[in-house]
């Protein structure tokens, strides 16, 4: 199988070809995709994986990928896998190809709930396919992304990726790499931040400056798991 081409000088997924894939879902949205790429600044993902951002839920994840400090990049790109399910053949596209610090990861997000029967089946029979490639395989579902809190607090860091902080906080916020505050709160006061300049706290987040995960929400109170000492993106 040839899920894609990572040249070791890059941290880009690139599709070996580019060919174009049918919608599985029936329909494109693509004003959804041009607000997407018109308002969240994608830098893992880049505009041609973009395109295929085809329902407001594939945005939300996505939008889960660009501040997940494990992934390095993604592609809505991938070559297809042949999976036998029931006697027969059939080629399957994932809708993410996600090249993580741990390996890659191929991710289909079902419309719906999490359920049972045919549809476990499956994922099951994929799991093991993409295991021989050496790739591990995840369903993600709609239901479950339109209500995860993540996915608001995901939103409001990317909304904060354009806003720049000055040279002076990026080397204070450097300098805190051996020692990070315990949350965002404790950040601004030690970088002599005021109210006013929140923006730029939760824009270090965005950068990659300061790690807090996925973060449940985004405010004074979310735990610090580290400070980098140089910047991401």
């Amino acid at each position: 199988m040839r899920v894609c081409q990572i040249g070791a000088s890059s941290t880009t997924l690139v599709p070996k070809r580019k060919r174009r894939r049918p919608d599985r879902a029936g329909g494109g949205d693509v004003t959804t995709r041009s607000v997407f790429m018109s308002h969240i600044p994608v830098r893992k993902g880049g505009e041609s994986c973009s395109r295929g951002l085809h329902r407001n839920s594939h945005c939300a994840f996505a939008m889960l990928l660009e501040v997940d400090p494990e992934v390095i990049s993604w592609t809505t790109e991938a070559e297809p896998l042949k999976v036998t399910f029931k006697g027969r053949q059939s080629d399957f596209v994932p809708h993410f190809m996600v090249k993580r610090k741990q390996g890659l990861r191929a991710v289909l997000v079902r419309r719906g709930a999490r359920t049972t029967g045919p549809v476990l089946d499956f994922d099951m029979t994929l799991t093991a396919a993409y295991a021989e490639q050496g790739v591990e395989y995840r369903a993600e579902f709609e239901d479950e992304l339109r209500v995860d809190p993540r996915v608001t607090a995901a939103q409001t860091i990317l909304w904060h990726r354009p806003w720049r902080p000055s040279e002076d906080v990026l080397a204070r916020a450097a300098a805190l790499a051996q020692n990070p505050p315990p949350n965002l709160g404790e950040l601004q006061r030690v970088l002599g931040l005021d109210e006013a300049s929140w923006p730029f706290v939760i824009s270090l987040v965005a950068r990659g400056w300061v790690d807090v995960g996925i973060p449940m929400s985004i405010g004074p109170e979310t735990p610090v798991r580290a400070c980098t000492m140089g910047a991401s993106y």
